[in-house]
């Protein structure tokens, strides 16, 4: 039995699962098993998965007989199958370098509190050059995830996550619902929260979050889902007394993706909470300009995030 587990969920992957097959490969720990699972893909993923299992038995596929709607189901079949005592995941389009999952590891084996770890990353553009930014997470390397995980996300990405295998035992798979969407491992956060557990941040990049087209779309959709994956805890906001955090954050990602009107009266919310800022009056004034606002909004950030580097607050 491996030690590791790793889990990458493939949905149309042919452009860039062979990076990702290959920073696996090249990983110093060598104690893995690597899962993939197919959504029931339209291009030549399975011709692709089914090329590199042919050349490392640790490989294996699963492949769905319909397209699941849903990144969560990918990763809850892998989790049947899995053997390892901690479980690694890697998306399709993104590249672990080579000491990720030994450093993962070994805070592992010594850190009995520690349920889940994450890392920060290199982000490189579609054609995989490094660009002059960073994921920079703004975080305590450790401590107990309530109640900091409350205004705060510990993964930018599930290819910087590794969680012991009985923490999933304990908090079960992942949420498939529509509502949750991509933010079902913001929402799995959660549980492994409510359940005691620590964290631990290993603050250097171990891996290359790839920026295209796709995913650029994804997060700004998945805000909203994280809005929503948040708002299922809301008992537990209100018993630190942040709830006003949730009305803004809502407020903001409903912004982002256009639903000008609901995001001005979760503002109107967070208002008789919290004495607003300058930037936040701001920002409820591009609430009354519809398509426009939301549009300048989403240009805002993403300049802002361009500036340097992404850092997560």
């Amino acid at each position: 039995m491996q030690k590791v587990s790793i889990i990458i969920p493939t949905y149309n992957a042919e452009k860039f699962l062979d990076k990702a097959v290959e920073s696996v490969l090249v990983q110093t720990f060598k104690d893995w098993e690597l899962i993939i699972v197919d959504d029931c893909s339209k291009d030549n993923t399975r011709e692709i998965v089914k090329d590199w299992e042919a050349k490392d038995e640790r490989i294996h596929s699963i492949f769905l007989n319909e397209n699941s709607g849903t990144p969560a189901h990918p990763k809850n079949v892998g989790i049947e199958i899995a053997e390892g005592e901690y479980i690694a995941y890697l998306d399709q389009d993104d590249a672990w370098l080579p000491e990720k999952l030994r450093k993962q590891v070994n805070i592992l084996d010594h850190n009995s509190q520690v349920g889940f770890l994450s890392c920060e990353a290199f982000i490189v553009n579609e054609s995989g050059k490094i660009l002059n930014r960073k994921i920079i997470l703004n975080i305590p390397e450790s401590g107990e995830l309530l109640p900091a995980i409350l205004c705060t996300n510990f993964m930018f990405s599930n290819s910087s996550l590794m969680i012991r295998r009985k923490v999933i035992e304990q908090c079960g798979p992942r949420d498939e619902r529509p509502e949750i969407g991509g933010a079902e491992d913001l929402e799995y956060q959660f549980r492994v929260a409510v359940a005691g557990y620590h964290f631990h941040i290993i603050h250097e990049p171990l891996y290359k979050y790839r920026v295209h087209k796709n995913n650029l779309s994804r997060n700004r959709e998945n805000a909203l889902h994280g809005a929503m994956a948040r708002y299922k805890y809301i008992d537990i906001y209100k018993k630190y007394g942040l709830v006003w955090f949730l009305q803004k954050n809502t407020a903001y990602s409903l912004l982002r993706n256009g639903n000008t009107k609901d995001a001005r009266n979760y503002l109107n919310l967070f208002f008789s909470e919290k004495s607003p800022t300058f930037r936040e009056h701001i920002v409820y004034i591009l609430t009354y300009f519809g398509w426009f606002g939301s549009r300048l909004f989403f240009l805002i950030i993403t300049i802002m995030n361009k500036i340097k580097e992404i850092r997560l607050y």
